[in-house]
């Protein structure tokens, strides 16, 4: 199950605002619940002649997220116009994480998994991060048209 809207106690009222205001905003659109990336770090690796290749850690996270695509969207066309997206990261445990690191991997694999034409195609993302999820931690993926 996807997780609900966030109301989080520890974060000011302005925060709180802009989380129910991004609500509304997706509301309607794909949502997809799919496994945590590894970090942009771990997901490329270079070739000897300073080209650079997706890892085997990548290659399994890009099968793993297309395997989710489809069983939660099957009926889902790709996307070929102006998009949005909101990622929001349920970690599976307390480690730091830099966000901006997950985002390459994981829009790279929603490509790959045709949800939509290209990552080109993104004209706003939001990234937050939820509560830790132990044993569970995933990564809830919205995508409203513009």
């Amino acid at each position: 199950m996807v997780a609900p809207a966030r109301h989080n106690p520890s974060r000011g009222a302005a925060a709180n605002a802009l989380a129910v205001a991004l609500d509304a905003f997706f509301a309607g659109g794909l949502v997809l619940r799919l496994p945590v990336p590894q970090t942009v770090n771990k997901y490329w690796e270079s070739n000897n002649d300073g080209s650079r290749r997706i890892s085997k850690k990548g290659k399994a996270f890009r099968i793993e997220a297309l395997a989710c695509v489809r069983n939660q969207a099957f009926h889902h066309r790709t996307l070929t116009g102006r998009i949005a997206v909101r990622i929001t990261l349920f970690a599976p445990d307390k480690r730091l994480r830099d966000l901006d690191n997950l985002k390459k991997a994981l829009l790279d694999a929603c490509t790959h998994a045709g949800v939509w034409a290209d990552d080109s195609l993104i004209d706003m993302d939001h990234t937050d991060r939820g509560p830790v999820k132990p044993r569970d931690g995933y990564i809830k993926l919205e995508v409203v048209e513009l």
